[in-house]
């Protein structure tokens, strides 16, 4: 055993002598090998940020060239990213005025706010190339009969920054929504720069088959642009069409059920909002929407309906056309995420919530639900960043 011992030293030797003389060739004169030691993790912390400092400021330059001249003067780049589920972001750059340039070390490239207050939300600071504005009303706008304070301010900031409005409810006809505007003290606005579900019905029905008969169930607003492009037929309707307001009961629902069982007709529905708020003096109401009423048809024949409104595409795409504008430049302002925001995510738009309506600030985002470019609880803040 002694002499196994013996003859395999040498070899040891050799081996660590090598180690120890490519260490030493390695390390500074003077530096023991006791006291050379690896990178702290401050060292590299800070070599990843001065790498991180160069992309960001090519990524900066890039971004840049791209945003309009009027808008360069914007300071605060936010990029989300994941590393083992954790968002992880460094400050690199401080401006004069103190607003930081955030940069992820890797992740989604869309650009977000960093002091947002709730969670959903994707608020681009670098201010988007907005050509047009589309908006809803109820809860946007005005409650019931009244204007919501801030909004008369916003609508004189808007100017002639072309804007539609649009909604999902088909009780009116475009020019008596101009009215209430007008009684309540907004400009009034031409009658082409509103667009109701109701007249999205029309135009998605005259698509489907010209000079359509119809049956339908509905205010005043359905009913003239029903009008306007079919014939109205309780006994060989093309389309059962079911919107909100009076006119539904028990006869309505048995001619429908049997236009669509017996003679073959499609149920449509102006919207699926399942409710509508409403205001009568003075105090609030809830309303059934397209969505409730058209449910004892949907039954009573089994079949389902084709649902026009928001989130559908057709009414933001009639309103941009309208406006000669691109869907992508176009924001659309609301107060539903599931109709509203949703719909016009999906689209491309750009989006802003505005907690003025049914879904009150505080209120938790829907995470099933494409998130606002800005969930903000007033107008008044929206302007601050638009204009």
């Amino acid at each position: 055993m002694a002499e196994r011992e013996v003859r395999f030293e040498p070899f040891v030797r050799k081996e660590r002598s090598d180690a120890d003389a490519a260490a030493q060739r390695r390390r500074p004169e003077g530096v023991s090998v006791a006291n050379q030691s690896r990178p702290s993790a401050r060292t590299q912390a800070k070599e990843t940020l001065k790498h991180l400092l160069l992309r960001c400021r090519e990524r900066q330059k890039r971004i840049q060239s791209q945003i309009n001249a009027n808008h360069r003067k914007s300071t605060l780049i936010f990029q989300s990213s994941t590393i083992h589920n954790s968002a992880i972001y460094h400050p690199l750059l401080i401006h004069s005025d103190h607003s930081v340039i955030f940069a992820s070390i890797s992740g989604d490239s869309r650009l977000f706010a960093a002091n947002n207050r709730h969670s959903n939300t994707r608020r681009p600071l670098v201010k988007p190339a907005i050509k047009a504005l589309l908006l809803d009303m109820d809860g946007v706008l005005y409650h019931g009969e009244k204007a919501i304070p801030d909004a008369l301010d916003f609508m004189r900031q808007v100017g002639e920054l072309p804007h539609a409005f649009i909604t999902n409810n088909p009780i009116l006809p475009p020019v008596r929504v101009a009215d209430r505007l007008e009684g309540m003290g907004f400009k009034r606005p031409d009658e082409r720069q509103i667009v109701t579900s109701a007249e999205a019905t029309a135009l998605w029905l005259a698509r489907q088959k010209p000079d359509f008969r119809y049956f339908a169930v509905g205010a005043e607003g359905l009913h003239l642009a029903l009008q306007a492009r079919g014939r109205e037929d309780s006994q060989q309707a093309d389309f059962v069409v079911i919107g909100e307001g009076p006119g539904i009961d028990f006869e309505s629902i048995t001619v429908g059920a049997n236009l669509i069982l017996k003679q073959g007709a499609q149920l449509v529905c102006t919207n699926p909002d399942h409710s509508v708020d409403a205001h009568y003096e003075g105090s609030h109401r809830v309303l059934p929407g397209g969505g409730a009423l058209v449910a004892p048809f949907a039954i009573a024949s089994g079949k389902q309906p084709v649902i026009i409104g928001k989130p559908q595409p057709l009414l933001y795409e009639m309103a941009a056309e309208r406006l000669g504008a691109s869907l992508a430049n176009c924001l659309m302002i609301g107060d539903r995420p599931d109709t509203d925001i949703a719909g016009a995510a999906r689209l491309g738009m750009m989006t802003a919530l505005v907690r003025t309506g049914r879904f009150a600030p505080g209120t938790p985002y829907p995470p099933e639900l494409p998130a606002a470019d800005w969930d903000i609880d007033s107008l008044t803040e929206l302007s601050q960043i638009l204009f």
